[in-house]
């Protein structure tokens, strides 16, 4: 099973990986890679039995691995051999999604959830792309979510904070204001 929770480990390890990529001219093909190891693991679970396999000795994982991995750059195939090693393939999941942030960081963008009762416009989307390009002042990318139990309005999630912008949202705040007398 990959862990797909972001810690201090995996960050240390997409940070390391990074740093690579940046030097090396290749951020985009490195996060590229990751998606797509990633993405064959969630969808061939043998692959990691045999990764986890206590009976399976670590050259022979490196050989699974190197055939899997079709990878013109070693440095790639060298660092999921450093993960397999220290017994973190598990987290590469994890890894992958910290690789993210250091990329959207990297190229000053964010990706922005939003979310509404109905399907926003291209029009509705444009005003609030340039507001929240205006606000946070970096390129962003909305993620739209249609959430049936809002009355409408918007709620923004970027970066773990809330900005809810609801009918809901105004309509709990009245009732307080009201309560409070």
């Amino acid at each position: 099973m990959l862990d797909k929770n972001v810690t201090t480990v995996s960050k240390e390890y997409a940070n390391a990986l990074f740093s690579f990529a940046v030097e090396s001219k290749e951020i985009e093909l490195i996060q590229n890679n990751l998606k797509v190891l990633v993405t064959a693991i969630e969808q061939n679970l043998d692959f990691m039995k045999i990764i986890s396999s206590k009976t399976i000795e670590t050259e022979e994982k490196k050989q699974v691995i190197k055939t899997i991995i079709n990878s013109e750059k070693d440095y790639f195939l060298h660092f999921l051999y450093v993960l397999l090693d220290n017994g973190r393939f598990d987290q590469i999941a994890s890894i992958s999604l910290a690789y993210d942030e250091l990329v959207l960081d990297y190229f000053n963008k964010m990706v922005v959830d939003v979310y509404t009762k109905y399907q926003l416009t291209n029009e509705q989307k444009i005003k609030l792309v340039s507001r929240l390009q205006t606000k946070f002042n970096k390129t962003v990318i909305i993620k739209e979510h249609i959430d049936n139990t809002l009355l409408g309005g918007v709620k923004i999630v970027s970066n773990n904070k809330i900005y809810d912008y609801s009918i809901d949202s105004q309509l709990d705040q009245l009732k307080e204001n009201i309560m409070k007398g």
